[in-house]
């Protein structure tokens, strides 16, 4: 077995050292993620609906709302409505203010039992805040889109030789290869031996 020298072994424990020292200097990253599902404008209104994942399957969806200019806090919504096109199953929740600090999103999450083709409807205010509003307020469009839903991911229990194989697999080899450099090593030792006949 070769040892490395000393140079590369300080080399190697500095790297380690600043790979971890940098890694505790990154700040934690936010993203929206997800793709931009449908942007309407009326006037000086603007609505533009996100989901996330890219890729929707069953499951939980998060759509997104972004309004402008901001709606006030006092209004309620918007109130976005999923419908499966073969099964009519719907599913409907209100957005609320996101925590990302952004004043103009909103965001839900919806449950989505069924792969296939999904309606879904964004209502930026509720029928009573609608009818409520003021006529110096902007009317913000309604969006409607469709996304295909993927079927689910298989559950974990049915993975479990392809997750946890490797486990004892790897163990098997590293012995092998043990065993092998063992024997090895007492052949060598023997061949040298200066009381050989």
């Amino acid at each position: 077995m070769t040892r490395l020298p000393r140079r590369s072994a300080r080399l190697g424990s500095a790297l380690v050292a600043a790979l971890l020292l940098m890694s505790l200097a990154c700040g934690r990253a936010i993203a929206d993620g997800g793709v931009t599902a449908d942007a309407r404008s009326d006037g000086g209104a603007h609505a533009i609906a996100f989901v996330a994942p890219i890729a929707p399957r069953v499951g939980v969806i998060d759509v997104s709302v972004l309004l402008s200019p901001s709606p006030p806090p006092s209004l309620q919504g918007p109130l976005i409505r999923a419908v499966h096109l073969e099964s009519g199953i719907e599913r409907s929740a209100v957005a609320m203010p996101a925590h990302q600090g952004n004043r103009l999103l909103r965001s839900t999450v919806l449950e989505v039992p069924r792969p296939g083709r999904w309606r879904i409807e964004v209502a930026p205010l509720c029928d009573e805040a609608r009818a409520s509003n003021a006529d110096d307020e902007p009317r913000w469009p309604s969006l409607s889109f469709e996304i295909e839903v993927a079927p689910g991911l298989p559950p974990w229990r049915s993975q479990w030789l392809w997750l946890f194989a490797w486990i004892p697999l790897s163990a098997l080899l590293l012995w092998r290869d043990r065993l092998v450099a063992t024997r090895g090593e007492s052949r060598a030792a023997r061949v040298d031996s200066p009381h050989r006949y």
